[in-house]
């Protein structure tokens, strides 16, 4: 398959449901907490044309979505 990009940019994402609290700084909102931190750590194991998804995400989705994502560990 080919690899997810925008603008010529390979990305990678991660997913996760947890908390999160908005944050406003400099003029922008932003999100903090544990979900947000479980997401980022979830994407750094992702490469480039990946998203991953936390056991968590794939829990919450119910068992008629998880279908859609492989079991990676």
């Amino acid at each position: 398959r080919a690899p997810a990009s925008g603008a010529g940019v390979p990305i990678a994402a991660g997913l996760n449901v947890g908390p999160v609290k908005p944050l406003a700084e400099s003029g922008r909102t932003n999100v903090i907490g544990d979900g947000v931190a479980a997401a980022i750590a979830t994407a750094a194991f992702a490469n480039a044309g990946e998203v991953l998804a936390s056991r968590a995400f794939r829990d919450a989705i119910g068992p008629a979505h998880a279908e859609r994502f492989a079991g990676a560990g």
